[in-house]
């Protein structure tokens, strides 16, 4: 399918072929594709998890989650015709299932680099927030709220395995990302939370005012 060229490991033109596919789907893709995009990135994601609903990892699943992150921009390339597409598909299972996948990938470079550029896409769907649909929306962004803040209360004890670089610059801008990410999400919700989820909320308002 369309979405498997970005995982095209063709040895002379792999690279092209995903550019050009990524290129395509932020700049030249009619929004009325868009329902049908959201689509089909949950039904390829909702596949990295077995019948229990463990994660799958692996090379291809975490390459094409990265993929994803072309998403973004599509959401700032957005003008005024397409915000009527945009909010068509719920894509709150979708965006959970991104970030629980990436909850699962090892302390690496290249996983705090992931993990960045979700916060990033999280944050421009904060700003669309009226043109999309989340679902349940409190009970999503709440939940992104634990999830992110989980990432960074756990830098400072995670310890990166051996040759995975220098990443102290990596976290600091991982912290900050997550910081930007959890405010578009707390902006606007209800002062009074379900109490399951107070907890996650204090949390998070404690850190971005420290």
């Amino acid at each position: 399918s369309f979405f498997h060229l970005l995982v095209c490991h063709n040895e002379k033109f792999g690279t092209q072929i995903q550019k050009h596919v990524k290129e395509l789907v932020a700049h030249e893709m009619s929004p009325t594709l868009y329902p049908i995009l959201f689509d089909q990135i949950k039904a390829i994601v909702e596949k990295f998890f077995d019948l229990q609903g463990q994660v799958i990892v692996t090379e291809p699943n975490t390459q094409f989650i990265e993929h994803i992150f072309i998403l973004k921009s599509v959401l700032e390339n957005k003008v005024d015709h397409t915000a009527e597409h945009l909010g068509v598909s719920n894509i709150g299972g979708m965006m959970l299932a991104i970030v629980r996948y990436v909850r699962h990938l090892d302390t690496t470079v290249h996983a705090i680099q992931i993990k960045t550029k979700l916060c990033q896409l999280v944050e421009a769907m904060m700003i669309m927030l009226d043109d999309l649909a989340f679902g349940q929306e409190m009970k999503f962004r709440n939940k992104l709220v634990e999830y992110l803040t989980d990432w960074v209360m756990g830098n400072s004890h995670q310890l990166a395995p051996p040759n995975s670089g220098d990443v102290t610059t990596l976290t600091r801008d991982l912290d900050q990302a997550c910081m930007q990410a959890v405010a578009a999400l707390l902006r606007g919700l209800p002062l009074q939370p379900e109490e399951s989820d107070r907890g996650d909320l204090m949390e998070a308002k404690s850190i971005l005012e420290a």
